[in-house]
């Protein structure tokens, strides 16, 4: 049988093996970095999501802010812009006004801290909702509550309801 024919093998010579070696070596590597950076591609996923993500406390408090501060202005329309498009069905901008009428609710308002949030996807197509329970901090005077039932809309969270359960 000659050296070329189907059914001989093939000797490598020492130089083939030592590239043959070599690019085993640089394939196990690549693969190893790629699964390691896989890996921490889904823990930056993760994280986001658990962390900074849109289901989380810290990211309902900005439009509960706002509200609080539509309130401290007066600012009904401002106010009832951060209600949901179907909330608008039942809250009208009178019921923001005559919430916002109670100055007791708004004035002195510092800044929230969220005690509870829970969050679900409702039998209602693609939406997230948030059941939110918050201390509301004043200037000189004890803290008081709201609770609040958001929406997650195009992105954005957007009221529900809010009501103020105990006087502050």
């Amino acid at each position: 049988m000659s050296e070329h024919s189907p059914g001989s093998r093939r000797v490598l010579s020492r130089r083939q093996q030592a590239r043959l070696a070599v690019q085993q070596e640089v394939f196990v590597r690549l693969l190893a970095g790629g699964v390691g950076f896989f890996v921490l591609f889904l823990v930056a996923v993760y994280l986001f999501l658990t962390v900074a993500g849109p289901r989380t406390a810290r990211a309902v408090v900005p439009v509960l802010d706002a509200y609080m501060q539509a309130g401290v202005e007066g600012d009904t329309r401002a106010g009832h812009r951060l209600f949901a498009r179907q909330a608008l069905r039942t809250v009208r901008v009178e019921d923001v006004a005559a919430q916002f009428a109670d100055r007791e609710l708004f004035a002195g308002y510092r800044g929230l801290e969220i005690i509870s949030a829970q969050f679900g996807s409702p039998a209602r197509r693609g939406q997230t909702d948030a059941s939110v329970v918050a201390r509301v901090l004043y200037d000189g005077r004890p803290a008081g509550r709201l609770a609040a039932h958001l929406t997650l809309e195009a992105g954005r969270w957007r009221l529900l309801s809010i009501e103020f359960p105990s006087p502050p």
